[in-house]
């Protein structure tokens, strides 16, 4: 389902793109042309224009309205009278023939009936609610009205509302494109939502100049192939906008001064650490010179541990052999040895009978012993009475026979006498 997504979406988005640009080179090829007014325009020069200073609820009644952005439509309204003045003033500046044009400018009205436009702040428009401005060709004076909430929606929306209808009020009615051939926003296209501020156009100037000073019939008025279409900035707006770009390049160049002052300062700095890295960078070389020495050792100690490790690896396969055949000769030893363990366990079996024979026996000759002891103490109680008589008869023998001797020889001597 997503592939499928896919390409329609890009489809859509193309035609997106596509069908504007159509209708921007519409716009662009036809011939520009803007609407006039069926009302008599202001024809005495200055024009008077009357201010009201009070608010009100809309344009069809007296009732008061407290309007927070009075003096931000105010400031906005004599901009755009000033702007308008501007754009007059170089288009007749660079297109003399139109000269009687500069003939148009304004003056403060000290009351109504003596003004030729009104020009008053609103809460809503009657007419219309939706309406952000009228202007109304009535009778005399022209009336101008202005909502109050267009104050805050921005000064360049603010200024060029007030100059759509100021121009209303000079006889001017919508135009027909909605851009200048140099792509600049139309101040006299129905609806203005462009944010960025506009001036007049070459077209608006131009009709303007046949409303007042020259024989404009019907209701539209086209541009004269040898005029340009642009829109018409006053000089003092370009000045603006010079000192402006002026102060931003003089900012930009304080900046990149600052910036080059940094950058003076890091490339300084990083020039002392370049040093640094040098020796680091020539320590380093040292130290690789060493650990390379180091390397090479270890290098060589590792082909000599390869050269140990495959005469391991023989041995190792050896000694695999050798435990193989242990393996096999362990088996067998453990076969006899199962045997041994029951020939064992017999044993052990014969051994604690004979044990028991024995605990039997030694029981047997313990009584014996005792017995024998008995006797022996007996024996040698005997053995030593007798003795003892026999030593004492031995002895008394002796002494018998000593006498018996000195007895013997006495009478052998008393013989001899």
């Amino acid at each position: 389902m997503k592939t499928r997504l896919l390409p329609i979406f890009l489809l859509f988005t193309i035609l997106l793109a596509v069908i504007p640009l159509q209708v921007f080179a519409e716009e662009r090829a036809a011939s520009p042309a803007i609407e006039v007014f069926s009302g008599a325009p202001p024809r005495n020069y200055p024009i008077r224009i009357y201010v009201y200073q009070q608010t009100f609820q809309n344009e069809q009644t007296d009732q008061p309205f407290p309007c927070e952005w009075t003096n931000k439509i105010m400031a906005a309204l004599h901009e755009a009278l000033h702007d308008l003045r501007g754009s007059i003033l170089r288009f007749v500046d660079e297109h003399p023939e139109y000269r009687e044009l500069a003939l148009i400018h304004f003056t403060n009205a000290s009351s109504p009936s003596d003004a030729d436009i009104t020009f008053k702040i609103v809460d809503m428009i009657a007419a219309d609610p939706s309406f952000a401005g009228v202007t109304y060709f009535s009778g005399k004076p022209i009336e101008v009205a202005i909502v109050c909430r267009l104050g805050g929606g921005g000064e360049n929306i603010t200024h060029n509302m007030i100059l759509h209808e100021l121009l209303h009020a000079l006889g001017l009615g919508h135009a027909k494109q909605k851009l200048t051939g140099d792509g600049s926003w139309e101040v006299m296209w129905p609806k203005l939502t462009n944010r960025a501020k506009i001036y007049p156009s070459t077209l608006d100037l131009y009709a303007l100049y046949l409303i007042h000073f020259g024989s404009a019939s019907g209701d539209v008025i086209t541009l004269p192939s040898d005029l340009k279409y642009e829109m018409v900035t006053p000089y003092a707006a370009e000045i603006r906008g010079l000192k402006q770009e002026n102060q931003k390049l003089k900012d930009q160049l304080s900046t990149s001064a600052m910036i080059l002052e940094k950058t003076r300062q890091e490339r300084d700095a990083l020039r002392n650490k370049l040093a640094e890295v040098n020796a680091s960078l020539q320590d380093l070389s040292e130290q690789y010179q060493a650990v390379r020495s180091i390397l090479d050792s270890y290098i060589h100690a590792y082909n000599t541990l390869q050269e140990k490790y495959e005469n391991l690896r023989g041995n190792c396969s050896t000694l695999l052999n050798v435990c193989r055949q242990c393996a096999t000769e362990l088996n067998k030893t453990y076969h006899d040895y199962t045997n041994l363990t029951i020939r064992y366990n017999q044993l052990v079996d014969a051994y604690r009978r004979i044990y028991e024979d024995h605990q039997k026996l030694q029981a047997e000759y313990d009584d014996l012993a005792g017995h024998f002891n008995f006797l022996a103490v007996t024996y040698f109680a005997v053995v030593a009475i007798l003795g003892g008589g026999a030593l004492w008869v031995s002895v008394a023998y002796g002494r018998l026979r000593d006498k018996y001797h000195e007895l013997l020889e006495k009478l052998e001597e008393g013989e001899k006498r």
